[in-house]
């Protein structure tokens, strides 16, 4: 994931990396060594991911016991599966963490399990099955899950081609939304944390090379805009005028309408579940906190706010703390760290989402 050239005040990184691990040894305390962590999702979990074992390496005296493993996991069934092995992570943890791109994390911070799962078949997709096998859910062991699923459902036709993204075997954006929260739901019960996250906002004049000669057009005239549109649907078949290609590309306003679709979507398993007992979801509004923000992602980039990551992984704490106090401060502290227009929502669905 590319970085930018910038970064937040020294006080302000120190204060969130701190509370962040006094808000996990928090928690830990508060439920014990049997109980985990689970993320679910694409680069962008990996970042808030990488964020806590950053933090956590850097500063031990508030991360003790600290370890980071890699699961090497052969598909087996899901009450059995002794090929498993997690594995120490040799060598430098800095370069092990750089390189770092598919499969199964798992680390403990200040005496919590955080595991962070990423295979594109399994978590992109949503597919069951193999979720199953992986996140071993059964165990209902798991205290929290925050999952996402966003920029892989976005495609830049011709250079990022449809047919491949989303892949084929993904259902549509929203069912995928949908159908993974509300088997989550049920696949842990009541009393697990839920904690979506929202597509970052997308910066396309970030866009560099053949990406950005591509985004003109698409954001062209009219006639180039429907010339556009016209090639991309002979390509990819499945867009129409119900479902139009540039309405999934990789641009601001198509992050934007992820985000409102999955909201809508948890909104409707909140209603079919409602007899189920309690059974809310958090929503970390990725988009919300990095719309407007382009001087924080990197040139040939556009979506990813490394600088930022640090700050979703206290937000993330934060909401599956159990502590008012707690709370207070993290929310606090983010509304610091963020400039200000951006700490709170101006009104509609999602702005932080509790």
């Amino acid at each position: 994931v590319a970085t930018c050239q910038c970064e937040l005040p020294a006080a302000i990184v120190q204060d969130v990396e701190v509370l962040m691990l006094e808000g996990i040894a928090g928690i830990a305390k508060a439920i014990g060594s049997t109980r985990r962590v689970v993320l679910v999702g694409d680069s962008t979990v990996r970042g808030l991911f990488l964020a806590i074992i950053r933090a956590a390496s850097l500063r031990p005296a508030l991360a003790a016991p600290f370890s980071v493993l890699e699961r090497n996991c052969p598909r087996c069934t899901p009450r059995h599966c002794p090929q498993c092995v997690d594995r120490p992570v040799h060598g430098s943890l800095e370069n092990f963490l750089e390189n770092f791109e598919w499969g199964h994390m798992l680390a403990t911070v200040a005496g919590l399990r955080i595991e962070y799962q990423y295979d594109v078949s399994s978590t992109i997709c949503f597919e069951q099955r193999q979720l199953r096998q992986v996140l071993r859910l059964h165990q209902r062991d798991a205290y929290a899950i925050l999952f996402n699923y966003g920029l892989w459902f976005l495609h830049l036709f011709p250079n990022h081609d449809c047919l491949k993204f989303p892949p084929p075997k993904c259902a549509l954006y929203n069912e995928t939304v949908r159908q993974s929260a509300l088997w989550l739901r049920r696949a842990t019960g009541p009393s697990t944390k839920l904690v979506w996250k929202t597509t970052n906002a997308i910066c396309a004049e970030k866009f560099n090379a053949a990406w950005l000669q591509t985004m003109k057009k698409w954001h062209g005239g009219p006639a180039e805009r429907e010339a556009m549109e016209a090639q991309c649907r002979e390509h990819c078949p499945f867009y129409d005028a119900a479902r139009p290609c540039h309405r999934e590309i990789f641009d601001s306003a198509s992050a934007e309408w992820q985000r409102n679709v999955s909201l809508h979507a948890l909104d409707s398993v909140r209603e079919q579940i409602a007899g189920d007992g309690p059974a809310t979801f958090s929503v970390q509004d990725g988009w919300f906190m990095t719309r407007n923000r382009c001087e924080w992602t990197a040139s040939g980039d556009g979506r990813h706010y490394a600088t930022f990551e640090r700050i979703f992984a206290l937000d993330f704490v934060m909401r599956i703390s159990e502590s008012p106090e707690f709370k207070e401060q993290a929310k606090a502290v983010i509304e610091r760290a963020l400039p200000r227009e951006f700490a709170r929502p101006r009104g509609g669905a999602g702005g932080g989402g509790g």
